[in-house]
């Protein structure tokens, strides 16, 4: 892990703080190799619960373009702080978006998994 650029992200960030200026925040790590397993970058970043608005602009731009709608709900939902950082960990990891995206529609009830099958 490349604990420069972890503390980078903790950097000026008081998660109490954060609680008193947008409520409740959610911590969302992610962990990803560039290289392989040959380096890993942990990236911890914090977001408000998405609000209806927000996940409706996600639903009605999905299927024109998933990564860009995607990407928009995530940086609708980062507290202000990390916005600027977020944005460049994008052009540099564009897959990040999805991964986190996925964590921030769990939290509105999107399933791990879901089943069927004929009776």
């Amino acid at each position: 892990m490349e604990n420069k650029e972890k503390d980078l992200l903790k950097k000026d960030l008081n998660v109490e703080e954060l609680k008193k200026k947008y409520g409740k925040v959610y911590e969302v790590k992610a962990e990803i190799e560039p290289e392989g397993e040959f380096e890993t970058v942990e990236l911890i970043y914090y977001f408000v619960k998405p609000k209806a608005p927000s996940f409706n602009r996600y639903i009605k731009t999905v299927s024109q373009n998933s990564m860009k709608a995607t990407k928009t709900f995530v940086i609708d939902n980062i507290v202000e702080e990390q916005l600027a950082d977020i944005e460049d960990k994008f052009e540099k990891y564009p897959a990040l978006c999805i991964g986190i995206g996925e964590k921030l529609l769990n939290m509105l009830g999107l399933p791990k998994s879901t089943n069927f099958k004929l009776l």
